[in-house]
């Protein structure tokens, strides 16, 4: 059974976007302080690229 077709059709969406960006721009060190020397990607264990994450991250929250 599929209950939503589109996440934008889900209105607590956009609730749970308000309360990630409110949580994220308190945090004293956020993607905008990434310096991508490319030491996370060499110590994520699961091989994620997280220099690339990071650069998502600041252009989604915009620091």
């Amino acid at each position: 059974m599929q209950i939503f077709v589109d996440a934008d059709a889900c209105p607590v969406v956009g609730i749970i976007e308000k309360i990630a960006k409110e949580h994220y721009l308190t945090m004293k060190k956020t993607a905008s302080d990434c310096i991508p020397c490319g030491h996370c990607n060499k110590q994520c264990p699961f091989k994620v690229m997280q220099m690339e994450r990071m650069s998502k991250i600041r252009e989604y929250f915009g620091k």
